[in-house]
């Protein structure tokens, strides 16, 4: 896998969206949902505090994983970081949301 990719999308914000780090089967599953939550802030903070995590389970950004941080700095790192890097078998593709 490619690590460090360059994040797509808008101009970095606070709050960086990861696709693919769930598969439809787990995005089913409260469960699953919560522990990539967990896993995902856990990922993220080792690259700035992370003030909270969400995934929306349905609607157009169902499974994808929005983490905000409490500057643009730790959002850069984690999207830089992550982006490219494989999570249960999918590539991880980040992103900046408004």
């Amino acid at each position: 896998p490619a690590y460090g990719m360059a994040p797509q999308g808008p101009m970095p914000t606070t709050v960086l969206r990861v696709a693919n780090m769930l598969s439809p089967a787990e995005l089913a599953n409260p469960a699953e949902v919560e522990e990539i939550r967990r896993e995902a802030m856990g990922a993220c903070g080792a690259h700035g505090q992370v003030q909270a995590a969400v995934i929306p389970t349905s609607g157009p950004a169902a499974g994808v994983v929005f983490v905000k941080f409490a500057d643009v700095r730790a959002a850069q790192a984690a999207a830089q970081a992550l982006g490219g890097k494989t999570f249960d078998g999918r590539m991880l593709q980040t992103s900046f949301a408004p």
